[in-house]
């Protein structure tokens, strides 16, 4: 994509991915209007689902923010100090719809602060343990992981999903992509941003996959 703007069949994309959370959430609206005294219960799946997909479109959203700041020149890291575990711990807790909660797992090290953008690192997490909760069974766990290792933060999420194959590993992290296995729904923008995000604090992002037998998804950063 050129710097002056999205081209037409990049925003008809961006418009026909944006409809599919949209259409949802009028739907979930409409039968919490219906259902409000007739099935409690109903209705508390909708709500649920009406957040999950708010939650959704504002990934959506800000992923598209942040790539036309990049294809501008214009994308600047608003830095502080951070703490990866309590940040890693928040994002689980905010990003996770109640009833997948029980699936994930959190593994930490100790805290390790960091100079980043708390705001974008969190989209990061935020679109990985995505990725993962979509591609895995619902009776099946996920673990996020916070590591030190030598000069380096590592977060790992690690699922046990059917896995990517080979052919579609190294193209996954590219502007637009929608591999099989890997795709995540939304504008195929998620891991082109969040590697963006990553290396601009001097970092990097990857996967590792058997398939068949999960996927890890990870990201360093420097602890200087």
């Amino acid at each position: 994509m050129a710097a002056e703007g999205l081209t037409f069949d990049e925003v008809a994309q961006v418009a026909h991915d944006l409809r599919g959370p949209l259409s949802t959430i009028a739907l979930d609206v409409s039968l919490v209007d219906t259902a409000r005294e007739l099935d409690p219960q109903l209705v508390e799946v909708a709500i649920a689902r009406v957040s999950s997909n708010v939650q959704f479109l504002d990934r959506m959203v800000q992923d598209l923010l942040d790539m036309c700041a990049l294809d501008s020149g214009q994308f600047v890291l608003h830095r502080r100090p951070t703490d990866l575990r309590e940040l890693l711990v928040a994002t689980v807790e905010r990003s996770v719809p109640t009833r997948h909660r029980g699936r994930v797992v959190i593994n930490a090290c100790e805290g390790i602060v960091l100079e980043i953008d708390e705001v974008r690192i969190g989209r990061v997490i935020e679109n990985l343990l995505h990725n993962a909760i979509v591609h895995t069974s619902s009776s099946s766990g996920i673990v996020a992981r916070l590591d030190r290792v030598g000069d380096r933060a590592l977060v790992s999420v690690i699922d046990a999903g059917p896995g990517i194959p080979p052919d579609e590993r190294d193209a996954i992290f590219d502007k637009y992509c929608r591999g099989g296995t890997a795709a995540s729904g939304g504008c195929g923008l998620g891991l082109y941003i969040g590697k963006r995000i990553v290396e601009g604090h001097g970092g990097r992002i990857g996967v590792s996959s058997r398939a068949g037998f999960g996927s890890c998804f990870f990201f360093e950063l420097p602890l200087r």
